[in-house]
């Protein structure tokens, strides 16, 4: 669904009881207390609200603190004489005003250059900081004083001071990131690196805090960014906003493509970028010149009704040719001739243990790129492993995958959630042609656990891990795997933009699941054992594993 809603799968009535019953309810003291800039850019805001939001800083727990605030020349005298009026009414405001309008991005730079704080905060001048905000930025920094970037989940405000749309957001997500500025309220960074790297840039104006956080992150690197997990942020929905629809500022969505651009240049990185229309969100697509040899391995340990469809669609629809077929079957079987398919090898192997698998593909796998395919896939999308390729070259990442559909259209997997001792598929029964939350349908993001329907990889990397671990007797080892791609560093990341189809009925699906009950136990307790401290990084801690990006429930 694209439009306001796209990012509001909640009920906002539950979604208000939910938010006011999590608060602070017990104040420590630091040892730290860095003094806060709180930057406020101010053009003939509405006095109402800019009160409201002067306010909100002015109340919060954590005191150290400096309002520094820029009026870019307002023409509205009403709002001038507020800005006077809470200069006098607190020594911590600071308001300097500007003698031409020179537009968000000097104006912020203005109150940048003015600020002393050791951190700088950003603040919309309509928007509204959550009490405890700055309390729980300090409380992290007194836990790791080297972090430069610290943001918040946030979510939007009406004009009738009524909250919604939360923004429950993963902790750092770089593919995320390049599909949009999801990292945006509430963010506090490091005011030295903020000021080393030109603050913010006019010729980037409607996305000149994207361009500013892409930048930073360039010096500061993954490490020096940290993700509270706590609404903290209330993004005015105010007629005309962009919070209320990208619509309103058109040139914003360019600016943030050109930011995207920017970035990549920066990292020596070529790649095509699209935005689909009404959207502030960003296609990447990964350019490369020579294409490596991808084995695609198929084991066939059960039935596979589908796998002449299967590979009739890897022959006929690959717009990629540089692949090869390796099928793995438990017994010599007539149907399974190389003659019908080219680049077509079977071994002969039941397998026992999914670890027995490693040899198999060490001693048969010529590929680079290894891609693991349910046979009940159908390759409907010829660009499929083009796009994923992309994706599989950087250095960074570990397996990539793709959203996966029923043949009934609606979404079978985008990935899985890793907590409680399982896993659990993300956004089941989906349209396909949905943004879901914030996203997630159509743009690359991270996940912790790739599924096994479609899952590319490095060869080298399957190999540095180990491939898959002793023990694993079904489809657990593919999440394993995953788990330790992650502990090595590497991202796994899913590429929602093309998709593949399950060949399944739900009927055969849940037969399937029964038949192999037995299987799947073993390998849950095995996971358990193994990965059962695990908390994933990519799943907001607020929500819930029962109910896909539903809010959780707390705990009594």
């Amino acid at each position: 669904i694209i439009g306001n809603d796209y990012c509001a799968p909640y009920d906002a009535k539950k979604y208000r009881k939910w938010f006011f019953k999590n608060k602070v309810k017990k104040y420590q003291k630091f040892s730290y207390n860095p003094l806060i800039s709180i930057l406020v850019p101010v053009y003939n805001t509405e006095v109402d609200l800019l009160r409201k939001c002067l306010d909100s800083v002015l109340e919060q727990s954590y005191t150290n603190f400096e309002l520094c605030i820029t009026d870019d020349c307002s023409t509205l005298e009403e709002t001038k004489q507020l800005l006077k009026e809470y200069e006098k009414k607190d020594k911590r405001v600071k308001v300097n005003y500007r003698k031409e309008n020179g537009h968000i991005a000097r104006a912020t730079n203005d109150a940048l250059n003015s600020c002393k704080g050791e951190f700088i905060g950003l603040l919309d001048s309509d928007d509204l900081l959550c009490k405890d905000a700055l309390y729980e930025v300090v409380k992290v920094l007194n836990e790791n004083k080297d972090l430069s970037l610290i943001y918040t989940d946030e979510d939007k405000v009406d004009m009738d001071e009524k909250i919604s749309n939360p923004f429950f957001k993963p902790d750092f997500s770089p593919h995320f990131l390049l599909s949009g500025n999801y990292i945006c309220h509430f963010s506090v960074y490091r005011t030295s690196i903020a000021k080393e790297i030109g603050g913010f840039r006019h010729e980037y104006v409607g996305a000149q805090d994207f361009d500013f956080v892409l930048r930073f992150i360039l010096k500061v690197g993954s490490k020096g960014v940290y993700h509270i997990p706590k609404m903290l942020y209330h993004w005015r929905m105010a007629p005309g906003s962009t919070a209320e629809s990208i619509d309103n500022k058109d040139y914003a969505v360019d600016a943030g493509k050109r930011a995207i651009d920017n970035f990549l240049k920066e990292v020596n990185t070529k790649a095509d970028i699209t935005v689909p229309i009404k959207s502030a969100n960003y296609f990447v697509d990964f350019i490369y010149e020579k294409e490596p040899l991808v084995t695609i391995v198929i084991n066939l340990q059960k039935d596979y009704p589908n796998l002449d469809k299967c590979l009739a669609s890897i022959y006929k629809n690959l717009e990629y040719k540089r692949f090869e077929v390796l099928l793995i079957a438990p017994k010599k079987d007539k149907s399974l001739s190389t003659k019908k398919y080219p680049r077509l090898k079977v071994v002969y192997s039941k397998i026992n243990f999914q670890e027995e698998l490693n040899n198999i593909i060490y001693e048969n796998a010529k590929g680079e790129y290894l891609l693991f395919l349910d046979s009940n896939m159908e390759i409907k999308e010829g660009n499929i492993l083009n796009v994923t390729m992309g994706y599989a070259l950087k250095k960074d990442n570990g397996a990539v995958g793709v959203k996966v559909l029923y043949n009934d259209a609606l979404v079978k997997s985008i990935g899985l959630a890793v907590g409680n001792n399982d896993v659990y598929y993300r956004l089941s029964n989906f349209s396909p042609l949905s943004y879901g939350p914030y996203g997630l349908l159509l743009f690359q993001h991270e996940c912790s656990v790739i599924s096994p329907d479609y899952l590319l990889v490095n060869k080298s990397k399957f190999k540095e891990v180990g491939g898959f671990s002793s023990g694993y007797v079904d489809q657990y080892s593919y999440y394993d795997l995953c788990l330790k791609l992650l502990e090595k560093k590497y991202y796994n990341v899913m590429i929602p933009k093309v998709a593949i189809y399950y060949n399944l009925t739900r009927k055969e699906e849940l037969k399937s699941i029964i038949d192999n009950s037995e299987k799947i136990t073993k390998d849950k307790e095995l996971f358990a054992k193994t990965w059962g401290n695990y908390k994933d990084k990519y799943y907001n801690s607020n929500l819930s594993f029962k109910k896909s990006y539903a809010i959780a429930r707390k705990k009594k």
